[in-house]
Parts: C-alpha cells; sequence; structure tokens
C-alpha cells in the first residue's frame, strides 16, 4: 500500500437514498414522523377492534384493517435495509429497459436471476422512465399487502367476521418474517403471495380457474416454484380425478392432465428462451448455490434451517396446530394438512444445499411456509372462539393462541426482537447505509472510467449496477466460470466456490477488493492514510487473497492501488491495471481531484 495514490476533492458525491422516493430516506424528521405515525395507527387499530367487538359495527372493522395495512407500509419504509444482491436483479432490470437485452451484462448474455417476471416487470416500467430501485421496493410491499389480503379473504371463507377477524389481521401484518422480506425490495414476498393465493382458491374457493392461472405465474416469478405447482395440482388431480369411481376417473384424469399441461406451457416457453438465449434452462446463481449431495453443506442446511425455523416461530405455531388438530378433528382444518406438507417437502431442497446466507430473521426460503403457519392458526382461532363454538373448544383455542403469540412475544422469538432493535437504532428509516456507500463507489467509477472498461469485484450487485459497466463477477454467481468449480468447504455460503485466476485472466480495468470502503477523513497526513489502508488489508486479507490471491498478487499482475477521498467524508480504494491508470488519473484530475504521493 505504500505506493498508493491519494486523491482529494471537495466535491461531493450522492449516493442511491438521496434520491430515491424524493429522497424521503434522507430528510431530517421523517423517521420520527414515520414512528409516530406507526404508533397512532397502531392505536387506533388496537381501539377499532375493541369497538368492533363492543357494537359489532363493520365500518369499525374497516378501520382496523385500513389502519393495519398503514402500520404495515410503515415498518416496510422504517425497516428498509435491502441486501447487494438486489441489485443483481436490477442489473438485468437496467439493462432490458436500455437495450432489451434481459442479462447481467450488456453485451455478454449471463443470467444470475431467478426472480424473471417482476424484474422483467420493472425493466419494462423502467423504459416508461420509472426508477427502478423504486419499483422494486413497490413490488416487494405490493406482495406483502397481497399476502395480507389472502389471509382476509382465508379467513373470510372460513366464516370469521368480526373482531376477532379484524384482530387476527392486525396480528398477521406484523409478523416479522412478511414485514422483512416485504421491506427489501426482492421477490419473496409477490412469491409467497402467489403460492397463498393458488392454495387458498385451490382448497377453500370454487374458482378454480384463478387458482389454475396463479399456478402457471407461479414459476415464471421463481423457477423453483415448478416443484410446489408440480405438488399441489398433483393432490387436487389425485382428489378429484383418481379418487373417483372407475367409470369417472379416466374422463376426469384426462380433462386434468390437459389443464396440468396447459399450466405448464408458460414455463416451457421460458425454458426455452433461457436455452436460446443463455445457453442453459438454469440460471448461473442456481448453479454457483447448487451443492447437492455434499455432506458438508447438508449439515449446514440443517443447521441454517433450525435456525429458520426458529426466527420464523414455525416449531410453536406447528405445535399449537397439531395440538388443535387432534383435539377438534374438525374438518376444516383437517383440509389444511395436504398444503401444509406440500410447503414442508418445498422448502427442503433449499437447505439440502446448505440454504442461503440471508439472515435467519428473514426467514426468507421459509416464508410460504411461515406464512402458511399464521394461516393455520388463523384459522384454528377462529374457529374456536366463533360464537357456535362449545365453551371448551374455544376455551382451548384460546390456550393455544396464547401458547403461539406467548413465544411470538418471548425473548426466544428472534425475529420480533431484531425488529425492536432496528427501530430503536439510530439508523432506522435512513435505509441501507452499506448500499448507500456501495452506491457512491458505482458512481464514482461511472465517471471516471471509460465504457468499455471492465469493473471485477466480488461486489457484484449495488456497486455494478450503479458504475454501469460491463462485470467480472468473481463471487461466482453471474459468473459461469466460478460456478461449474466444486464446491470448497467453508461455513461461509458466500465462499463455497471460487477461482482466483480471473483477474490475470482478464486483465480487467478496474478490481475492487471487500472492504476498502469508509477510509476516515481526507484532512489528515497521507502517513496516517496509508496506515489504515494497511489495516485494512490485513483486517481483510483471508477474504481477498481467496477471490483474488490477495492484493501482493494484484500488485505483482501490475495493478495501481488508487484512494479517492470526497468532500462529503466518502472514501474508497481500489486497483487500476497498468493500461487503464495514465487515463485514470488524467480522468480524475479533469474532476478536480488534488493528487498526493506518499
Amino acid at each position: 500500500m505504500e505506493s498508493t495514490l491519494i486523491f482529494r476533492t471537495t466535491q461531493t458525491i450522492a449516493g442511491v437514498y438521496d434520491s430515491l422516493l424524493g429522497g424521503v430516506f434522507v430528510r431530517p424528521g421523517t423517521p420520527e414522523i414515520a414512528l409516530s405515525l406507526f404508533g397512532g395507527f397502531f392505536l387506533i387499530a388496537c381501539t377499532a377492534v375493541a369497538v368492533e367487538h363492543l357494537t359489532g359495527k363493520r365500518r369499525f372493522g374497516h378501520l382496523a384493517l385500513f389502519c393495519s395495512i398503514a402500520c404495515f407500509v410503515i415498518l416496510n419504509f422504517l425497516l428498509n435495509q435491502p441486501w447487494d444482491e438486489l441489485f443483481v436483479n436490477l442489473r438485468h432490470s437496467l439493462h432490458f429497459a436500455e437495450s432489451n437485452n434481459f442479462s447481467f451484462n450488456r453485451t455478454q448474455n449471463i443470467e444470475a436471476i431467478v426472480d424473471f417476471l417482476p424484474f422483467f416487470v420493472i425493466g419494462l416500467l423502467g423504459k416508461l422512465g420509472f426508477s427502478l430501485m423504486a419499483m422494486a421496493l413497490i413490488q416487494s410491499c405490493l406482495g406483502g399487502l397481497l399476502c395480507i389480503l389472502a389471509f382476509k379473504y382465508f379467513l373470510g371463507s372460513l366464516g370469521a367476521r368480526g373482531a376477532i377477524q379484524s384482530a387476527c389481521i392486525l396480528g398477521f401484518s406484523l409478523y416479522p418474517p412478511l414485514v422483512f422480506n416485504s421491506a427489501q425490495g426482492f421477490a419473496t414476498s409477490l412469491f409467497s403471495a402467489a403460492i397463498l393465493w393458488a392454495i387458498v382458491l385451490l382448497y377453500f374457493s370454487e374458482r378454480k380457474h384463478l387458482a389454475f392461472l396463479l399456478l402457471a405465474l407461479i414459476p415464471l416469478i421463481r423457477i423453483e416454484g415448478l416443484m410446489v405447482v408440480g405438488l399441489l395440482y398433483g393432490h387436487f388431480m389425485w382428489q378429484h380425478a383418481f379418487s373417483k369411481p372407475s367409470s369417472e376417473r379416466l374422463r376426469m384424469g384426462a380433462r386434468m392432465i390437459i389443464v396440468g399441461l396447459l399450466i405448464l406451457v408458460p414455463t416451457l416457453l421460458l425454458s426455452i428462451y433461457r436455452l436460446m438465449e443463455f445457453g442453459s434452462p438454469l440460471a448461473v446463481c442456481v448453479k454457483y448455490k447448487s451443492a447437492f449431495g455434499n455432506f458438508h453443506y447438508l449439515k449446514l442446511g440443517i443447521r441454517n434451517l433450525i435456525k429458520d425455523l426458529h426466527a420464523a416461530y414455525v416449531p410453536p405455531l406447528l405445535v399449537a396446530f397439531a395440538i388443535g388438530l387432534l383435539r377438534f378433528k374438525h374438518p376444516v382444518l383437517k383440509r389444511l394438512i395436504a398444503p401444509l406438507l406440500i410447503l414442508c417437502l418445498f422448502i427442503t431442497p433449499y437447505y439440502l444445499s446448505g440454504g442461503d446466507w440471508f439472515p435467519p430473521f428473514w426467514g426468507r426460503y421459509l416464508l410460504p411456509l411461515s406464512l402458511f403457519c399464521m394461516f393455520c392458526i388463523g384459522s384454528l382461532v377462529c374457529l374456536a372462539i366463533k360464537d357456535s363454538a362449545p365453551g371448551v373448544f374455544r376455551l382451548m383455542g384460546s390456550l393455544l393462541a396464547a401458547i403461539s403469540f406467548g413465544y411470538y412475544l418471548s425473548p426466544f422469538s428472534h425475529g420480533l426482537a431484531v425488529m425492536k432493535q432496528q427501530l430503536a437504532s439510530i439508523n432506522v428509516g435512513m435505509g441501507s447505509l452499506r448500499i448507500q456507500d456501495l452506491s457512491m463507489i458505482g458512481k464514482h467509477l461511472e465517471r471516471t472510467t471509460h465504457p468499455s472498461d471492465v469493473v471485477a469485484s466480488a461486489e457484484v450487485a449495488t456497486l455494478m449496477y450503479f458504475s454501469r459497466r460491463e462485470a467480472l463477477d468473481l463471487l461466482g454467481i453471474a459468473n459461469p466460470e466460478i460456478a461449474s468449480q466444486p464446491s470448497t468447504l467453508t461455513s461461509n455460503l458466500a465462499y463455497r466456490k471460487r477461482n482466483p485466476s480471473l483477474v490475470a485472466k482478464y486483465q480487467p480495468a478496474i478490481v475492487w477488493l471487500y472492504d476498502f470502503t469508509t477510509l476516515g477523513r481526507q484532512d489528515r497526513p497521507d502517513r496516517q492514510i496509508i496506515e489504515n489502508l494497511k489495516q485494512l488489508e490485513r483486517d481483510y486479507s483471508p477474504a481477498n487473497e481467496y477471490r483474488v490471491g490477495g492484493v501482493g498478487a494484484l500488485r505483482k499482475l501490475g495493478y495501481q492501488p488508487i484512494a479517492v477521498f470526497y468532500g462529503n467524508n466518502f472514501s474508497t480504494l481500489y486497483f487500476v491495471a497498468s493500461h487503464a491508470v495514465k487515463s485514470h488519473v488524467q480522468k480524475l484530475k479533469q474532476l478536480g481531484f488534488r493528487m498526493s504521493s506518499p
């Protein structure tokens, strides 16, 4: 690091949150106003539920529903902490909006996304001038709202009315995994909503044609949804065709097979498109994360499954539902068993390959199951305390509800603890500080590089999205040359595959290593800055040696370290290839940077 070139400027650089949704995330006082509104809406919702119970007037139920949704939307704003990986998806939308190429790179066809339909639609909206990140966040929030409406429709199909329905909806709207997953911009909440609506319409409604339409769309939202579609439709066929008398079985079976084939047509067309455009029906990220059959990752998957189950409160919900089912044997409760088992089977393959690196309190890959567990408990509570239910039924149902929600409110409920911690944080309502920093790095590289330059990094999402340059992915989720490598034995799922020879092979113009951000104030002497950089190099040496062989390997390849400091206390360090140093330094000087070389 002794030869680092240090550049300073009094100019400032904006991050994504400075303009997102009109800059609402950076306006002073906005989080405090949002917290006050949340408290007010929550109090009104609770009051409306109580008044509805006392008076029986439905208008108070409508008020409680409105306030529940308002609480949910406000929490989405306050807990907005999207992970970097969101921008891997948005790069596809960006390139489709700008050049009709739904691909991770603009000139090289690479698919690194499994959420095809939502981000394809976001790309279409981008063509109309809408902010892609804003559309992603709205899509995610909309998915959560659709889950809430599915819960309301489900309770209504059971005959639940009045205050008990309103109270259940309020509790469901504040369920931490639903709130967290709806606030991040991913398609998880929309995917879960499609599955929940398909189950409700398939098992608790006469509108089967709408259920079939949703089954056709689910794999387009996320390709792994094909498994849950097959299981749900297979069980539906068993119920309505193969369980019929032999005289009707053949005719009904033939009709349902035709419907099943029609349901698969959109997925088949999408697979053909992927094969023609990308050379494979499976995205690169699926291949990167796949470690099926590896005993090491199976153990990690079991560990992650237990963590996710615990954080999403699934064990007490299942226990309470099982007790209620065994005690009362209500026909409605029995109808919930098949979809519950199907969802248990559906989430299993995720964890056989180790799971993922997202935090357990999201319960991201459990979301369809954990939300359906809330459906089960909601049905139990509503059936138990209906006016027509026997006294012991009401008592037992209330006790089971107390057990479930007691765990929900207890110190063991990790998701709720994190929610309370984040709401109390000084950074609440300010968005993701890391994404803010990475977006500024990307914008700096866009200003200071040539459009034909290639940027290499394991930070393959936000930084790459805002740099608007071709990317050399050093992580592997968008790089077939890493995704095809054998899995390494590591406890960190983000490090399961590697190929450190890629920088030497492709000589990208820029290499950004983890985690050279926030280098400190620019008014310090150069010697202090160099010492700080040396410390960062030591701190993150294992990660960078894993990816590229370390800083020393880059220096041997002729890469020049450059540190830049902006006037708004933003700073970073990156490495410039020898063939690009001269033009890059010239560009920095043209932009008003002053250079000093210790």
